[in-house]
């Protein structure tokens, strides 16, 4: 069984883009609500999808009060619409130990559920993030604050891997993933070239933390814009990625057996 914690599948022309992609590899994705966009419409159009689970965002800044949103954000989890819950601190310029993402720990918390945190690089086509906030290393203070929460840091930081497996590796509460950094909105080879880079990085890591390779899951960021032609489109490579890095006996865990323990125990 293969599980891709990390897709942004939340539209039709997504889901069978996706599919093509996918055929007979992965068995469940989980979906990413990116914070701008209507909540109601991304849990009605995923709970149409068997092979699809949704993690809801919050928008800190919105006109939507936080409190507003995790009233609906818990009713999704007492209907087992949801699975977690994901922040945008480079996005939206605050640091995850903002006394605003209390109320959001505790909720992950009461239904024990993770909390996804974004890291590292942005996507930033309105030139409006600010990378101080995205740094995995303030994640520590989040994790420390609370122990019980379940807290995975979104694609290993890239490009602060070191900083991102240090947190994974002094938290026992703390996991990663490898999604959103080998692109394809470039020729065939220079992807090919990245993910030789990217594997090259991840192995580094390892070397240095080697107790986090049983905190790695996989995922893609598959989906990140709309249609064919997008940035993160790649699924074959991270497939690859994890076989070359990880055992058979990891790729297992990796691939599907951690995200079962994280997300849906």
């Amino acid at each position: 069984m293969i599980i891709d914690i990390h897709t942004h599948v939340d539209d039709e022309e997504l889901y069978l883009s996706y599919m093509r992609k996918t055929y007979k590899m992965v068995d469940l994705a989980f979906v990413l609500h990116w914070y701008k966009d209507d909540l109601a419409d991304i849990a009605k159009f995923v709970a149409t999808k068997p092979n699809l689970r949704l993690i809801a965002g919050v928008d800190i800044d919105g006109t939507d009060h936080v409190q507003k949103q995790l009233e609906i954000i818990e009713r999704l989890f007492e209907q087992k619409k949801i699975i977690g819950i994901k922040l945008y601190p480079g996005y939206q310029h605050f640091y995850v130990s903002d006394v605003r993402i209390t109320p959001v720990a505790e909720l992950c918390q009461k239904y024990n559920k993770p909390l996804v945190i974004h890291g590292g690089d942005v996507y930033d086509i309105e030139n409006e993030a600010l990378l101080k906030y995205s740094n995995s290393i303030h994640v520590d203070e989040l994790a420390m604050k609370f122990p019980g929460l379940k807290i995975v840091i979104a694609h290993f930081g890239f490009p602060y891997l070191l900083e991102c497996a240090n947190v994974v590796s002094k938290n026992k509460n703390v996991y990663t993933d490898i999604s959103g950094t080998i692109e394809d909105d470039f020729p065939r080879k220079e992807a090919i070239s990245l993910f030789k880079e990217y594997r090259r990085d991840l192995q580094r890591v390892f070397n240095y933390f080697p107790d986090i390779k049983k905190k790695v899951m996989f995922g893609t960021d598959f989906g990140n814009d709309t249609g064919e032609n997008i940035p993160y489109n790649e699924i074959d490579l991270y497939l690859e990625l994890v076989k070359q890095l990880f055992s058979k006996t990891e790729q297992r865990h990796v691939f599907a057996e951690l995200a079962k323990k994280v997300f849906l125990d």
